[in-house]
C-alpha cells in the first residue's frame, strides 16, 4: 500500500496476576494497546452501511491495513495520526482480507 498516513493499534486485555489463594493482587492486568501496524483510516461522517451477517451495520471508519493482518470481529481498535491523535477508534463490525494485493480491510 502506497499511502499509510496512520498507525493502527489494537485494544488488548491483560488477565491480572493472582495470588497462592486465588485472589487478584492489585495494580496487575488491565487494558493496553498493541500496534498492529501503518494503515489508512477513511473517516465516513455520518456512516455507511454494509450487509453482516444478514443484518445492516452503521461503519464510520473504513481502516485499510498494510499486509495481512488477523483481526475478528468485536477487536477494539485505533488508528492515531501521526502526531499521536486519535483518527478513528472503535470496534471492528467486519474484518477482511485482501489474497492478491496484501492488504487487509476493517471497517468500524
Amino acid at each position: 500500500m502506497y499511502f499509510a498516513p496512520h498507525i493502527l493499534e489494537k485494544k488488548v486485555y491483560i488477565e491480572p496476576d493472582r495470588d497462592d489463594k486465588g485472589n487478584t493482587i492489585p495494580g496487575t492486568g488491565g487494558d493496553t494497546w498493541e500496534t498492529i501496524g501503518p494503515c489508512r483510516c477513511d473517516d465516513n461522517g455520518s456512516g455507511k452501511q454494509i450487509g453482516v451477517n444478514g443484518k445492516m451495520v452503521t461503519y464510520n471508519y473504513h481502516i485499510v491495513i498494510a499486509g495481512q493482518i488477523k483481526l475478528s470481529e468485536d477487536d477494539y481498535v485505533r488508528a492515531l495520526e501521526q502526531d499521536g491523535s486519535v483518527r478513528g477508534e472503535g470496534k471492528v463490525i467486519k474484518p477482511g482480507k485482501c489474497n492478491f494485493l496484501n492488504y487487509s480491510e476493517v471497517w468500524v
